[in-house]
């Protein structure tokens, strides 16, 4: 999406008569939102590289502890400490500008992709 956003901008021109044109606006602020959301889960993978180590030695443990409520709880705290929902909130909120840049973008897809196709259509009809 952030390269179809790209081509879009370069589609912009230095007025009216170019492509995307009315949309410059929109497609600046898609553009910046999909670097936000691409910079959050950057931050996500970098934080599971660190904890993973340690989250696959605490599912081992877990399926040794057969039951042993005690020690289940304690890795179950201790998942908890590493602060994973947190984790977890963040890569959500990138979901969510995704999602919401995604539903932008196709309210203007068909319009745009109509007014675009009428002017090359019209610089057709000019040249004959």
């Amino acid at each position: 999406m952030l390269k179809q956003c790209e081509e879009m901008e370069k589609g912009v021109g230095e007025d009216d008569t170019h492509d995307y044109w009315e949309e410059r606006k929109s497609i600046a602020k898609w553009i910046k939102d999909l670097e936000k959301a691409q910079d959050i889960l950057k931050e996500v993978e970098e934080e599971l590289k660190v904890k993973e180590p340690r989250l696959k030695e605490i599912q081992s443990e877990y399926k040794k502890a057969h039951g042993d409520i005690e020690k289940c709880q304690d890795l179950i705290d201790e998942v908890e400490g590493m602060n994973s929902g947190a984790l977890i909130d963040k890569a959500m909120d990138a979901k969510d500008i995704v999602g919401t840049t995604k539903d932008e973008m196709n309210d203007c897809q068909i319009p745009v992709n109509i007014k675009m196709r009428g002017n090359e259509l019209k610089q057709i009809l000019e040249r004959l």
